[in-house]
């Protein structure tokens, strides 16, 4: 019982669920005033621990594997604003950042998620934009949250859309069962 308990808590780090081929993790999301960013595992707590960055939490949750074709989502780092974004490797804007390495870094494919709800269980991920700082995005599975950002007292924030579908944040794949959302 002791080692499957030590090993059920350091699986837990990440939050990830087994699924055929690989996991489905939290994807952590967190923002300082001119920035956001999003990982799997422990970089947004680093940041919220050593800058004071604020957790905005698990706004979905997603593949780290091709998964029923899911496309690669990479996370870029813009040098001259000091901005994240993530891109799915099949948008137009993914061959532009990759063309000016000079102003974004590649920091690589961060999870897979899909360009429709072809998936069963997905739902749309919102991206909400704060203006003027393009890059300053948050992104959610809920439609309400994505509103309230919209409908802020500032008038700051854009819609960004729908950018990719993935599992919502209470998804867990049940026991010997086709993945369905968490109740």
């Amino acid at each position: 019982v002791g080692v499957y308990f030590m090993f059920f808590a350091s699986a837990a780090v990440n939050n990830c669920s087994a699924v055929k081929g690989g996991n489905v993790c939290d994807i952590n999301q967190d923002q300082s005033d001119k920035d956001a960013t999003w990982s799997v595992g422990p970089g947004v707590q680093n940041l919220i621990t050593n800058s004071g960055w604020k957790d905005l939490g698990v706004p979905f949750r997603a593949p780290t594997f091709a998964y029923n074709g899911a496309v690669p989502v990479t996370r870029f780092y813009r040098k001259d604003i000091t901005g994240h974004n993530l891109v799915r490797q099949t948008d137009p804007l993914y061959k532009t950042y990759k063309a000016d390495p000079a102003h974004y870094l590649d920091e690589g494919v961060l999870f897979y998620a899909w360009p429709d709800g072809r998936e069963p269980g997905t739902v749309p991920i919102y991206s909400a934009d704060r203006k003027p700082l393009w890059f300053y995005k948050v992104f959610t599975d809920n439609k309400n949250v994505h509103n309230q950002y919209l409908n802020a007292a500032d008038k700051s924030w854009q819609d960004g859309g729908i950018l990719f579908w993935a599992y919502p944040a209470n998804w867990y794949p049940p026991i010997n069962s086709a993945p369905t959302a968490k109740n």
